[in-house]
């Protein structure tokens, strides 16, 4: 283009850029793509608005016409608009977006400026020329592509300038029709149309629409797209697209409000809640959780920024709609919105409980309702925001099945805005309602975030209470009296005192139930989840309320009622009812029982228990109360050391834990010297905490040297039965963390710690060469004699190795916290040998103790085998790396490197073998690991870098055969081998991935080309580092049918990243592409890497450029040279590779073009002329292969749809193909057709979700599925005179097998998704089908097949037909199903056989419910010896006798019943698997058992009642499941069927918690009190089922080395025994009370018998406790133990339920004389709290004197403490009322 000079001045600054007669294109011509686009963008920048909106007069010679022309309008926009289309990459698209936003910015200013106006008036008056449009339609258009092209695009910031273009062509558009250009407004609807049409997932739509509103109309477009809320609320399920909508949404109900009110002020309101509320409310109340969730989140809260008002109204639609609440006259403005109620009532209780409980949250939230709980169940009356929420649906949210609706609830009920204001009595409820029933909570973050909101709500009280008593004190006058006011200036105070000490009264209470509650939660057979929650819970009690340093209680003290009451030694007789209520349970916390509880949970199985009980102890005051003298603390370091001597981990780390509390309270606090070699002596003469540190690390030393100079002298067998040195190590790891360093501060106390520490490595060096050999060893010698015995404690050689491991572990742990914590020597090169500085006065570790310590851990690693103990040791060398690499002296931080040097240095050594490469080269990548590990994140990273760069070098070296070791390895490639092994551990560490992914490249290319190694090892430890690099690069795979973006990376995006595999990975390929071309029978070794990463990619999102050298579609000829080699596992692979390198753009072309290939019309007519080349059999299956990937890759619904005329000519083609393939005389091979088969039920899968829902559509979905049944029943031989494979030939039953399994599949989906097979519209192929009967016979035919594999495909598909619901058909096919459960006898076809018939069996009527049935499937549960075909007959069982029950009980079915319930009772131990109690769950809900109510009615027979029972116990006992599914599918069904009793008082409005459920159960059982099988429950559940007396085996510490744990860690056999109790004892009183004589009577001797059996089993188990006491060490005595404890307490509750108050008149005094011995028993032992409160109340019950007692031990603390809890501390108030 060539400019003229001679133009207007306002030229002059670019007549200075270009001279006269300067071509600008020529010049341009010489620059980049991104050099023309940085001139453009500088041109908008630089260039006045006059200069490049002057127009200019132009001649086009080719159409001899005269044109206006500007720089902005004609020429920079339509260059823009092209480059953004033909950006090589997202940078480059990224500046040409920003370019082109620059220049509608530059539009818009000239025209807001009149600019382009006057340029044009400028040019009519000089040029005379026609009209100029600056801004026409086609420019619009061109804009418009960019955004549609651009607006979803990858990289965000495009994305925002996309959207910023966008808003200004809506301005410009605006602009030019006020100016009359056009019609600006049919432009906006016909934009937002095209908008609003596309799919919901659009997440960039939405910003567009935000910008479109304010110009269509919020009202308008509704009209265009009524759909518009829905199509939202659909959004609401992504969370990425969720705040995208959520401000189009608010944008957009804002302005319809605007445009209602202006239309129609009168009204307008209520319009518009009707418009958007019924949205509002489906989201809320959606049953999915993404939707529920953002809809409560977001689109509550923006409508209520909208309209504050809207919460009361959304609110009480709920409660009216769902009956929680009474229409009254204040909700008829509610009652008027009959959308909004409508969906309330179509909502579930869980839905509308979680929806109002994120209503309330919020309102607190924004401050639109009162911060006091209590508000919100108030009315909104006198001011007060109130929402009128019921009592009973906070209780519900509290309990709620759901964790986040549980916390959300907890939430509201402990925090307020408000730090200090005072908990009131709802929220206490509320919290004594919810806490029992979240102590049993399974999930991590649901504990997590309910200790948070526990602390704060403690924090609230404490400072509630502490404002208070400040401003108790404040309002004092100087005479004692109070005055009422606040204190200073401001209104006077209407808080009335008296009020306020009520609160605190009610406060007070809590807070003494809590702290009980959670002590008594502590109990020794506790499970895990209740003991953890208890102890977090007790840990924040003391560290909101910390006890005083001393004896006494600092919870009365520091606050709670502080001030208001007097003295309880000041409080007369006239003011009793006044006293100050005591914290007993607080007293209790921190008395000597409550040591002795939490003593006890040290030695519980769980190292997390172990670590809160000292936690909690160390919380308590100092010293330990209790333990205040030398002598009492004498037994527990016994019972410590004798813990300590265990060889299992779980005695020896709580014996060691012992001993670290009692350091850290008493020898670091008090100064106590303990000696515990060779006897225990404790000193309380006060010295200083660091000389008596040294003396207790002494102590332990000797024992450690007591144990080795046993082991030299007598052979580490000898001292391992009691674990070698592990107790003691493992005390002095403990002890090295409790030392504080820092107080070393005299000359003499750094020279004994030196000391000390120098011996610490002398004796650990000494352990570690005795145990060094054993565990090294790769052998382990085993004698004759070493078996593993009924009263050994394991195998001997077993022992030898378990206790030398663990002593090696403890010492690399232990010398690690030293190197960690201990001060170290800061020497210089020039000061090694020299003497210190003043620093180095105060240093402990010195220079060559660092060393040697270094040179230890490098000897164990390289030499070591044992993995336990190599990872361990690990853990120890990265610590000492981090602090000498953290180290200012420059000579600590080179030993690494020196260490590194030494390793490379031993991976080269001569002479390796075979033994040096064991274990992926043992500890060598473990060294390394450490030391690149242990480099300071901060500092650019030195020893990795150099390391890695040496392992890379070494593995790319090029071994030259040398001598073979045997295994194909030669001794010169076992360098190689370490750096392999070495690479993939680097590789594989997430905390190294970010420093090593710039080595991931070369790593992979040297792993590639070591597949052609000569060398098995070097090539296995190759693919091992292949396939570490191949998840770090490309991610995990996908599961099938996801498609997740966040684990793949796209072929583009990957290339772009490591380009140097681009031109790696296709030299490869194609070498390997050659050689397969060329006829050879071996694949390149590098073939099959190459395509496992090709084929792990993902397609790529935008479209891809052959002219980037970067280009994944350069793979493409390769890859199709792979398709059809000779090999069918590389086509296979091939096929794979292929699909994401197929760009979208070319996907469409790519398929079609792929069908045609096959076989088409062309090919018929080139066939008969003899003029082509017909396909090889092997490039049709790769061709099919691929086309199968193409069409299952993820994205693939999207990236393209298919035209009814491409599907007509896919049709087409495919007609041909089925003719040729499987009806003609010679046809494909049997893979072939298997995989054409594939590839059309997959094209059909496709079509089905991408065509239209139109009548021409629906006639191609119909002939696609009767071409594909017409090949599946030739492939089936169907109608064939035999359906047998051949066995004679063996090389193609395979393939045929393959074929016929993937004929069976595809036939079966393709009959279930047609209505009638014989209407499809194709006569040819209808004739085929219905020549075989139709649909049911081909279904029949298929399913009766000979063929085992047939008849598992087409079962399994059938089975995983989830919409099969068609009632005709399954009954159709019942008798076939029938038939095969008495034939079939392999499990693999059994298992979806039995799957299909429960479907069936749910469809029969109870009329058709044949007894044959019943006994098929008996027969073969009984024939079976698969679990998985077992468990799937007992689910069937389940289904069948729903069938039966509806016709009424008679014996056989009683028969029946009592057999399957024999059954689930076995099948639902708590040893069985997990699948076989869930499938008796399953069985349980689908029979229908449960709903069957119990009555004590005459009209229900014994056989009924106790059958109902026993099904109600076994669904208790998996209620109480490991498995949290089992538990939540029987008990959903449980609380549905609990709902129909009247009594019942478990709120069903809601899914509730299992411990509510189980409670309930309970109160329902009591209708049958006349069941025997119920008393015998409760008699086992309170005599322990016959386990037996107490034995003295049950107290050893350890019986065997492992010893199995329980089946059941979640069963809480305490709280069963406690509600056996309760239930026991309301049957008695009814048995006992009975009107009718003969059954009072048969009932009082029953008792009696009871009775005398658990007293007799007391005294029996008291006589057995009294002599371990005498003969066992247990803090608290042995009732603290797990056994003890369960066994004493049951027996207890037994006595308790047998002898309550009301029915004491029927014990006699015989009776009473034998329980009041047996208690007197009891009490002369020492007794656990909970077992105290139980023998106080079993005296009460039976009215048994106190006096008669002996005095309780002076150890029990406050007996106020201990009676003031009862003995079923873990129920609630309302079980078994």
């Amino acid at each position: 283009l060539r400019l003229s000079n001679q133009v207007d001045s306002s030229l002059s600054t670019l007549s200075q850029l270009c001279s006269e007669s300067v071509d600008l294109q020529s010049v341009l011509t010489g620059l980049s793509s991104f050099g023309k686009l940085c001139v453009i963008r500088g041109c908008l920048v630089a260039l006045p608005k006059m200069v490049i909106n002057v127009l200019f007069s132009v001649e086009d010679d080719l159409i001899r016409r005269t044109y206006q022309w500007s720089l902005l309008y004609d020429s920079i926009l339509p260059t823009l608009c092209r480059e953004c289309h033909v950006g090589v990459d997202g940078h480059y698209k990224y500046h040409a977006v920003t370019a082109l936003f620059i220049g509608m910015q530059q539009v818009k200013a000239s025209m807001e400026g009149k600019v382009t106006e006057r340029a044009i008036a400028a040019a009519s008056a000089t040029l005379m020329t026609e009209s100029y449009d600056p801004f026409p339609r086609r420019t619009e258009e061109l804009i418009l592509d960019v955004v549609w092209s651009n607006w979803e695009d990858p990289l965000v910031p495009t994305v925002k300038q996309v959207q910023g273009i966008f808003t200004l062509l809506m301005d410009v558009c605006h602009m030019s029709s006020d100016a009359g250009d056009r019609d600006a407004a049919l432009f906006f609807e016909d934009v937002a149309v095209k908008l609003l049409k596309v799919g919901s997932h659009r997440k960039g739509k939405y910003a567009l629409l935000k910008s479109l509103v304010a110009r269509v109309g919020a009202q308008r477009m509704w009209e265009l797209y009524p759909n518009l809320l829905h199509s939202i609320l659909d959004a609401f399920e992504d969370d990425s697209i969720c705040y995208a909508a959520c401000t189009f949404l608010k944008a957009f109900l804002s302005a319809l409000r605007t445009d209602l009110a202006r239309r129609c002020p009168q009204g307008s309101h209520e319009e518009w809640l009707r418009l958007w509320m019924p949205y509002l409310l489906k989201g809320m109340l959606s049953e999915n959780d993404h939707l529920r969730a953002n809809a409560n989140q977001h689109a509550l809260e923006l409508t209520l920024k909208i309209d504050p008002s809207c919460l009361e109204l959304v609110v009480r639609a709920m409660l009216v709609g769902s009956g929680l609440k009474q229409s009254t006259g204040k909700d008829e403005e509610v009652n008027s919105y009959a959308a909004s109620l409508t969906v309330v009532k179509a909502s579930s209780p869980e839905q509308r409980v979680a929806a109002v409980i994120a209503c309330v949250k919020l309102g607190r939230a924004m401050g639109l309702v009162g911060a006091d709980l209590e508000t919100v169940i108030l009315e909104g009356s006198n001011g007060k925001q109130g929402l009128g929420v019921p009592r009973v649906l906070f209780e519900n949210a509290v309990t709620h099945l759901e964790e986040s609706i549980r916390i959300d609830a907890l939430e509201l009920v402990c925090c307020h805005s408000k730090s200090t204001a005072l908990p009131t009595t709802l929220e206490l409820s509320l919290l004594r309602h919810a806490l029992p029933l979240n102590m049993r909570c399974t999930a991590s973050s649901f504990r997590n975030k309910w200790t948070s909101v526990f602390r704060k709500f403690l924090a609230r009280c404490r400072a509630s209470v502490d404002k208070i008593n400040v401003q108790k004190q404040a309002q004092e006058r100087p005479d004692g009296k109070m005055r009422y006011g606040r204190v200073g200036k401001g209104a006077v105070a209407t808080t009335d005192p008296k009020h306020t000490e009520k609160d605190l009264l009610v406060v007070n209470e809590f807070l003494d139930w809590l702290i009980g509650y959670l002590f008594n939660s502590v109990y020794p057979c506790a499970p895990y989840t209740r003991k953890f929650m208890a102890m977090q819970l007790l840990q924040i009690v003391l560290e909101v309320w910390p006890p005083p340093s001393g004896h006494g209680i600092g919870l009365l003290d520091s606050s709670i009622l502080k001030g208001f009451y007097r003295p309880k030694a000041s409080v007369t007789s006239e003011d009793r009812d006044t006293e100050e209520p005591s914290l007993s349970a607080y007293r209790l916390l921190v008395s000597p029982k409550g040591v002795d509880v939490f003593l006890g949970v040290l030695v519980d199985s769980w190292d997390v228990l172990r670590e809160k009980a000292f936690t909690l102890l160390v919380q308590l005051p100092t010293p330990l109360p209790g333990y205040g003298t030398p002598e009492s603390l004498v037994p527990i370091l016994e019972w410590a050391l004798q813990l300590m001597r265990s060889p299992r981990v779980r005695e020896g780390d709580a014996g060691a834990l012992i001993l670290r509390l009692i350091f850290h309270k008493y020898t670091t606090e008090l100064g106590w010297v303990i000696s515990l070699h060779p006897e225990v002596s404790v000193s309380s003469q006060c010295t200083s905490p660091e000389h008596a540190s040294v003396l207790f690390v002494h102590s332990l030393l000797d024992m450690v040297a007591s144990e080795v100079r046993l082991a030299k002298h007598s052979g580490v067998e000898s001292v391992c039965e009691h674990a070698f040195a592990h107790g003691p190590l493992l005390a002095l790891r403990y002890v090295f963390l409790q030392v504080d360093y820092r107080i070393v501060r005299s000359i003499d106390g750094r020279e004994r710690w030196r000391n000390c520490i120098a011996r610490v490595l002398k004796e650990f060096v000494a352990v570690a060469g005795l145990a060094f050999d054993v565990v090294s060893s790769s052998t382990i010698p085993i004698d004759d004699e070493d078996v593993d015995g009924d009263d050994g404690l394991a195998p001997s050689s077993q022992i030898l190795t378990v206790s030398c491991w663990l002593s090696m572990k403890e010492v690399a742990l232990a010398l690690g916290i030293l190197t960690r914590r201990a001060p170290l020597q800061l020497v210089e090169p020039t000061e090694v040998s020299g003497v210190g500085n003043g620093v180095e006065a105060q240093s402990l570790l010195t220079f060559e103790q660092l060393t040697s310590i270094g040179e230890y851990f490098m000897n164990v690693l390289l030499r070591m085998k044992h993995r336990g103990a190599i990872e361990k040791t690990q853990i120890g060398f990265e610590s000492l790396c981090e602090r000498l690499l953290a180290s200012e002296s420059a000579c600590l931080r080179g030993l690494p490197d020196s260490w590194q040097a030494e390793v490379f240095e031993y991976m080269r050594r001569p002479g390796q073998d075979q033994d040096d490469v064991l274990r992926r080269s043992a500890g060598i990548p473990y060294i390394l690991k450490s030391l690149f590990r242990a480099e300071p994140g901060a500092c650019a990273k030195q020893l990795l870098p150099k390391g890695v760069a040496m392992l890379v070098e070494m593995a790319s070296d090029t071994i030259a055969d040398g001598e073979d070791m045997g295994s194909g390895t030669s001794i010169s490639a076992i360098p190689r081998v370490h750096a392999f092994n070495t690479l993939r551990a680097l590789f594989s560490d997430t905390n190294l991935a970010t420093d090593c992914s710039g080595y991931y490249a070369d790593g992979l290319i040297h792993s590639v080309r070591a597949f052609s190694s000569a060398h098995w090892a070097v090539r296995n430890s190759a693919s091992l580092a292949f396939t570490s690099l191949l998840e770090r690069m490309v991610g995990y795979k996908n599961m099938d049918g996801k498609d997740s973006s966040r684990t793949g990376i796209t072929a583009f995006e990957f290339f772009h990243r490591y380009p140097k595999l681009h031109s790696f990975l296709q030299t490869e390929l194609r070498e390997a592409a050659l050689q397969l071309q060329e006829g050879r029978h071996k694949v390149h070794p590098s073939l099959f890497p190459v395509m496992v990463l090709l084929s792990r990619l993902r397609p790529s999102v935008l479209s891809d450029n052959l002219d980037d050298a970067l280009s994944p579609m350069s793979f493409i000829i390769d890859i199709v040279t792979c398709t059809v080699t000779r090999h069918a596992l590389v086509r296979a692979l091939a096929a794979r590779a292929l699909a994401p390198l197929v760009p979208p753009a070319a996907l469409r072309g790519t398929i079609l073009a792929m069908v045609e290939s096959l076989y088409s019309d062309k090919q018929v007519a080139a066939d008969s002329s003899r003029a082509a080349c017909v396909p090889s059999m092997n490039m049709i299956h790769g061709t099919l292969l691929s086309l199968i990937q193409l069409l299952s890759r993820p994205g693939r619904s999207e990236e393209f749809i298919l035209s009814t005329d491409d599907c007509s000519q896919i049709f087409a083609s495919l007609r041909l193909q089925v003719q040729k393939f499987f009806f003609e005389r010679k046809t494909p091979p049997s893979w072939v057709r298997a995989s054409w088969i594939e590839m059309v039920n997959q094209l059909c899968r496709w079509l089905r979700v991408t065509l239209l829902d139109d009548n021409r559509s629906q006639r191609i979905d119909m002939q696609m599925r009767t071409i594909m049944i017409a090949a599946c029943c030739q492939s089936l031989r169907v109608g064939h005179s035999s359906q047998c494979l051949d066995a004679t030939c063996e090389d193609l039953r395979g393939p045929l097998l393959q074929e016929q399994k993937i004929a069976a599949r595809t036939l079966v989906e393709a009959l279930l998704g047609s209505a009638e097979v014989s209407c499809l519209p194709d006569s040819e192929y209808d004739s085929e089908v219905q020549k075989h009967g139709g649909t049911v016979a081909l279904l029949r035919h298929v399913l009766a097949s000979d063929v085992f594999e047939v008849r598992k495909a087409a079962f399994k598909r059938l089975a995983a037909a989830t919409h099969v619901d068609n009632t005709s058909l399954l009954e159709q096919l019942g008798s076939t199903l029938a038939e095969r459960l008495e034939l079939e006898s392999d499990f693999k076809c059994a298992r979806p056989l039995l799957q299909v018939v429960r479907k069936w069996l749910g469809s029969l009527s109870p009329s058709d419910a044949s007894p044959d049935i019943w006994a098929a499937l008996r027969r073969l549960y009984e024939r079976s010896r698969a679990g998985s075909v077992r468990e799937e007959a007992v689910k069937c069982m389940g289904a069948y006798l729903s069938r039966c029950l509806g016709a009424g009980w008679n014996d056989e079915l009683a028969q029946g019943i009592s057999w399957w319930i024999a059954l689930l009772e076995d099948s639902s131990q708590t040893h069985m698997p997990t699948s076989s109690r869930s499938a008796c769950g399953e069985s349980i809900v689908s029979s229908g058992m449960l709903c069957l109510l119990l009555s004590a009615e005459a009209s229900c027979s014994n056989v009924v009642r106790d059958s109902i029972v026993r099904v109600w116990l076994i669904s208790l006992r998996l209620l109480e499941d490991e498995d949290e599914s089992t538990r939540r599918t029987i008990g959903s069904h449980m609380s549905t069927a609990l709902s129909a009793y009247p009594e019942n008082k478990i709120a069903v409005a809601s899914p509730v918690q299992e411990g509510k459920i189980i409670e309930a159960v309970f109160r329902a059982l009591v209708r049958a009190e006349s069941s025997g099988v119920l008393h015998k429950y409760l008699i086992g559940l309170l005599t322990g089922c016959h386990k037996g007396s107490i034995r003295k085996s049950d107290l050893e510490l350890v019986r065997k080395l492992f010893d199995r744990e329980v089946d059941n860690h979640h069963h809480e056999e305490v709280m069963f025994v406690q509600l056996a109790s309760k239930t026991l004892s309301i049957v008695h009183s009814c048995r006992s009370n009975s009107s009718v004589v003969a059954d009072k009577t048969a009932w009082t001797a029953l008792s009696d018998g009871w009775r005398h059996e658990m007293c007799r089993e007391l005294v029996e188990n008291v006589k057995c406790i009294k002599e371990m006491q005498t003969a066992s060490l247990w803090a608290g005595g042995v009732t603290n133990h797990a056994e003890i404890f369960i066994a004493l307490y049951r027996s207890l509750l037994g006595l308790l339920a047998l002898g309550r108050t009301a029915v004491a008149s029927h014990v006699s005094s015989s009776v009473m004389a034998e329980v009041a011995e047996v208690v007197t028993s009891v009490l002369s032992i020492q007794l656990h709290p909970a077992l105290q409160s139980a023998v106080d109340r079993v005296s009460d019950a039976y009215g048994i004197s106190p006096s008669s007692f002996s005095e309780v031990n002076e150890r029990d603390g406050d007996p106020e403490a201990v009676s003031s809890f009862g003995p079923f501390f873990l129920l609630s108030s309302t079980s078994v009322a």
